[in-house]
């Protein structure tokens, strides 16, 4: 067994780190990370899905590489929540009822509205 042998999955090394990233962006309210992000996740986890088992890599390793995506996955959704909680207190203190996605036709007004 050489050394490569011995080595994760290269595709469960950066669903951790995409992960990790995520993280990072959600904790530090980095809107512009968090929206990259997304792209570079969904395009690991297709790669995922494309690549199937791949007897060449370690099956051990890949699993400590999965179980620490999978506690990253966890942060991720503990910090999401945080950061959805903080949003709408932040809104509820403003007076507004919470907020998502508006109609484009509505969004524009709006938006025109405010900056006049």
């Amino acid at each position: 067994m050489n050394e490569r042998d011995r080595r994760p999955h290269p595709a469960a090394v950066r669903l951790r780190g995409e992960l990790e990233q995520l993280a990072d962006a959600l904790a530090s309210v980095r809107i512009d990370a968090l929206l990259a992000s997304e792209a570079r996740l969904a395009d690991t986890l297709a790669e995922i899905a494309r690549q199937g088992p791949d007897g060449r890599w370690d099956r051990a390793a890949t699993a400590c590489e999965l179980t620490a995506a999978r506690a990253m996955l966890t942060r991720c959704r503990r910090l999401g929540s945080a950061l959805g909680d903080v949003t709408r207190l932040t809104l509820a203190a403003q007076g507004r009822s919470g907020y998502g996605r508006l109609p484009v036709e509505r969004g524009v007004r709006h938006a025109l509205e405010v900056r006049a």
